[in-house]
């Protein structure tokens, strides 16, 4: 059988073989292009407010990209991404959703907290809640006791949905009894979620 390939290949005229070389080099080329055009979808400006070039991440993909666990307002932009915004659940039981931007380094250090590095940081807004049940909007805001020993998210709590939060030992983090009769536990800015 392999014989009788060979002798249908070594049939082949000179125009197909002509054929088959031009469509070689057609993927050749058309492989380059892709890959200049990958390489340069990112890059960075003068201003140092662009993003880093990065050629594996979804750089030509639509909408708001979602934020790299850990990332930090006030901190420095996680290297290797293409994109200048991304987006981040928040709140207690990730109700609501939270803005973070690239910034510079002169208007972070301009707040209290900043601790980025190098340019460009991280500038988060606050958390935008998503249309959330009422049991996560406290009734006690201006008056936050201390949470009881034991509190911890996901931890049991009664009555459910009773509206009031306590503030744990850290003094940034807020809890409240969600309806399922469980904690919500989350970052709280003194007036809201943050």
């Amino acid at each position: 059988m392999v014989a009788k390939l060979g002798q249908m290949f070594d049939g082949e005229s000179a125009e197909n073989s002509e054929r088959a070389e031009a469509g070689m080099n057609w993927v050749l080329v058309m492989g380059l292009l892709v890959a200049t055009v990958v390489a340069n979808a990112c890059t960075v400006s003068d201003t140092g407010l662009a993003p880093v070039g990065d050629a594996g991440s979804a750089c030509g993909a639509k909408g708001t990209a979602v934020c790299p666990t850990g990332l930090t307002s006030q901190a420095s932009w996680p290297s290797g991404t293409c994109y200048s915004a991304c987006i981040k659940t928040c709140g207690p039981d990730g109700i609501g959703l939270r803005l973070c931007t690239q910034t510079d380094r002169a208007t972070c250090q301009a707040t209290s907290g900043c601790v980025c590095l190098d340019t460009p940081c991280v500038a988060c807004a606050d958390c935008a809640l998503q249309t959330p049940s009422d049991c996560y909007l406290p009734t006690n805001a201006a008056a936050v006791p201390a949470c009881a020993a034991g509190v911890t998210q996901g931890g049991p709590c009664g009555p459910p949905c009773d509206r009031q939060l306590c503030m744990e030992a850290d003094g940034k983090t807020g809890c409240v009894c969600n309806d399922q009769g469980k904690y919500a536990c989350a970052a709280w800015s003194g007036t809201g979620w943050k």
